[in-house]
């Protein structure tokens, strides 16, 4: 009777292990239904269109009009053939499709590297935090296929290196990965960690049991040898050949000095742990409880670590460590490291008494599987109400499925498209890509997110342009031959100088305004009949106008007025932009930015006791917007509050902290001292 109730508990733990997996590539496969939202993408669909029309890949940049023919090792080539022809077959909805399949592939095989259908509790825990860390690399990148790829070398290292047809498979995934993404450098990168690790087990004496876990027999080691010498001669094999190959090694030692530039102001380079946050539960916690958990079971299992997985883990911690693009790495890293400890480690030693027989431990588990489960059902269930309002259609877009309605200037871009604008244009980094991918050759942009082109000392001089100086700017038309300028992202405050600028200056004419983006022609002779349609006067502008009807009872976010009202106040229309803001008011009375843009307003023209009524409210509703923050100490420091302007600038954090306004702002009250 025991063994039989022993059988089914066993069976109900199997049953319960598999559902949860079945519910984790569930959610696998509906998180990477993620409609694209994705800057960079645009740029790979548009020189892959190139590459598969010209039937060449490009030495030198054919995109900006800034860089003339600088030499351009470009190694995402046949990722972006590949997505370009996916794109051509199958439209937005085949590349979301070809992002599925890869998602779910790169989880499948880090799982059917350790499967077991008895144990699968802790993988899939484990696969589930890994999942949650992925969600902010949903992007249709190069770096899935490294993912990939790296999936692919450590299930062979883990298990398949007694064959030499392994050294050959790993050759042929090398040639395409040195093709497709930066991140080449890891398959040799491992296999030589794999070596070193084997060569200190073999002559250094090791505490404990190190010196034997993991170890190679001669056939294996040799062969290891050998497929690190083919997979790194195998990255010679693309259309740079040895500059392609140290094309990764360059961008690896140009990390430091100038180039930190890049690190300052791109988010996906930012660190994903400082001091400031390393305790924060709202700074990528799925992230920190995958480094503590991995950690610990190195300290578990003190006694069997094996040299390579330590080796393994710390590098990818440290390269982690150092921008939030390489988190999704460690994730994985991460699985197979706590997998692998976790084999060798008695659990009678962890758990407490009362779970160590092994009924009570199956009971356990089974009730883990059923959490899990419900979890992710919730889940899945949570992701499928994110969304927004759409105001073309007076409907709800699910974030999942399509294009995103916010992150892209597609009227902008659409406005260039229709009307056959030509030349070299002035813009934003975030929207560089996108304008190569839709107006490419017609359109050379100024900066796009290839910062390795382009180089630290041309980005710190596009940061001082954007962010006000003049004079670079009417340096920079007259050397480039700018006719066009196109601005995104109207909300920020460090573009507000430059736009003013360009909107006053008799040489442009504003031909295109709305929520998306401003576009500014060049008054020249081959813009005048653009000019001549489409010239704006924003002292005739009137706000748009929803339908209430049409609207009825649905939660909007105005984002669209704010931009809107954000722009005009950033070109000097003050009264236009209170009316924009008023405007929105009227539909969605609750949304803080308003009442931030209100608030400028009034500081604006000089009016700081009804600036600080709005600007309160701003703060009521969104306590951690850096922007009121900052606000408010001006508006507190012209009242005569200086105690209390210097407590609502000590609450400004982030990029907004190094504004000339707001480093002026401190620099007065220094001078008024304490």
């Amino acid at each position: 009777m025991y063994k039989m109730s022993e059988w089914f508990y066993e069976k109900i733990n199997t049953s319960t292990g598999l559902i949860a997996l079945l519910v984790l590539f569930g959610l696998i496969i509906f998180s990477a239904n993620l409609e694209i939202k994705d800057h960079d993408l645009w740029l790979h669909l548009g020189v892959g269109k190139y590459i598969s029309e010209t039937g060449s890949v490009p030495n030198v940049d054919i995109l900006s009009s800034t860089l003339k023919d600088k030499s351009w090792s470009n190694h995402e080539w046949l990722f972006q053939i590949t997505v370009f022809n996916v794109y051509k077959l199958g439209g937005i909805e085949g590349l979301i499709m070809l992002r599925v399949v890869l998602f779910t592939l790169i989880f499948f095989v880090f799982l059917f590297a350790v499967f077991d259908i008895e144990r699968l509790t802790l993988p899939v825990l484990l696969l589930y935090l890994v999942l949650m860390v992925a969600q902010n690399r949903m992007t249709i990148r190069p770096e899935i296929f490294s993912l990939l790829f790296l999936s692919v070398f450590f299930f062979f290292l883990s298990s398949r290196m007694q064959k030499k047809s392994t050294i050959w498979l790993l050759a042929i995934i090398q040639i395409a990965w040195c093709n497709i993404h930066g991140y080449f450098i890891l398959g040799p990168a491992v296999l030589l960690i794999g070596i070193l690790s084997e060569i200190i087990k073999r002559k250094v004496p090791l505490c404990f049991e190190w010196n034997n876990i993991g170890r190679l027999d001669n056939e294996e080691y040799g062969n290891i040898k050998l497929a690190f010498w083919v997979v790194t001669a195998s990255c010679l094999v693309n259309p740079h050949s040895i500059v392609g190959f140290i094309y990764p090694l360059k961008v690896m030692f140009s990390l430091s000095g100038d180039s930190k530039v890049f690190f300052e102001h791109i988010t996906e380079l930012a660190k994903p742990i400082s001091l400031n946050t390393i305790f924060s539960p709202g700074e990528y916690p799925y992230y920190k409880i995958l480094i503590v958990i991995s950690a610990l079971s190195f300290l578990f299992n003190i006694k069997k670590i094996d040299l390579s997985v330590l080796f393994v883990w710390l590098i990818f911690l440290f390269f982690s460590l150092n921008a939030v693009r390489n988190m999704v790495f460690f994730s994985f890293v991460a699985f197979f490291v706590v997998v692998i400890n976790m084999q060798y480690v008695d659990y009678d030693k962890l758990i407490p008494p009362v779970v160590s027989g092994k009924r009570m431990k199956l009971v356990c588990m089974i009730l883990i599987n059923l959490l899990m489960i419900n979890h992710m059902i919730k889940t899945i269930d949570a992701f499928s109400l994110q969304g927004y309002f759409d105001f073309d259609k007076y409907e709800r877009k699910s974030e999942y499925g399509g294009v995103s309605k916010h992150n892209f200037p597609e009227k902008a871009v659409d406005f260039i498209v229709e009307n056959n604008i030509k030349g070299g244009i002035f813009n934003d980094f975030n929207s560089g890509a996108y304008l190569i991918g839709r107006t490419f050759p017609n359109i050379k942009v100024f900066i796009d997110g290839r910062t390795e082109v382009y180089g630290s000392t041309f980005f710190q001089l596009y940061r001082k342009t954007i962010e006000g100086d003049s004079e670079t700017f009417d340096r920079f038309q007259k050397k480039f031959d700018l006719t066009g300028a196109f601005l995104n992202l109207l909300y920020d405050p460090s573009y507000a100088k430059i736009v003013k600028h360009i909107y006053r200056s008799p040489e442009w004419v504003l031909v295109y305004f709305d929520y998306d983006a401003v576009v500014f022609l060049k008054d020249v002779e081959k813009n005048r009949q653009v000019i001549d349609k489409f010239r704006i006067d924003l002292k005739d502008y009137e706000p748009q106008r929803l339908d209430i009807a049409k609207l009825g009872l649905k939660n909007i976010t105005p984002y669209r007025y704010a931009n809107r009202a954000y722009a005009l106040l950033n070109m000097g229309e003050v009264e236009k932009a209170k009316e924009e803001a008023l405007e929105a008011l009227k539909y969605f009375p609750y949304y803080s930015h308003l009442y931030v843009i209100l608030g400028k307003a009034d500081i604006e023209n000089g009016d700081f006791e009804n600036a600080f009524k709005k600007l309160r409210v701003a703060k009521l509703l969104d306590q951690k917007d850096p922007e009121t923050r900052y606000l408010l100490a001006l508006t507190y420091f012209n009242l005569g509050e200086i105690d209390k302007s210097r407590q609502q600038l000590s609450m400004v954090q982030g990029k907004l902290r190094s504004i000339p306004e707001v480093v002026e702002l401190e620099g007065k009250l220094s001078a008024l001292g304490k």
